[in-house]
């Protein structure tokens, strides 16, 4: 089974509208040199931050949120040491660059 492309099917325009899902994954998935399921040691706080369409997308130090996935989330396949997990988020309209984060409800198991 394909995993369906949802890139490009929003702008970022339509994510100023109102608040939207991300996934928030910490943790290490492995490389293709260490072979997959093969997570390096997680020493940094890193989390990758991404919308369903890729608008928003990157990845940003953080230790309490990088603390809350790594408490609260699911891993990420059972070959790996990364967690996720799903958060609202808006872009902040004064700088469409960043977003904010809501850390008060928490959502797991998302179909992408």
């Amino acid at each position: 089974p394909s995993v369906p492309n949802y890139k490009g099917r929003k702008s970022k325009k339509d994510l100023l509208i109102s608040n939207f899902l991300v996934k928030v994954q910490a943790g290490s998935e492995g490389s293709h040199i260490s072979g997959p399921g093969l997570a390096d040691n997680i020493e940094e706080t890193n989390v990758t931050v991404y919308d369903k369409s890729r608008i928003v997308s990157g990845t940003v130090e953080h230790e309490k949120l990088f603390n809350l996935v790594r408490q609260f989330g699911k891993l990420g396949s059972e070959l790996n040491f990364s967690k996720r997990i799903f958060l609202f988020a808006k872009i902040i309209k004064k700088d469409i660059n960043n977003i904010q984060l809501q850390t008060d409800k928490l959502v797991h198991d998302q179909n992408w």
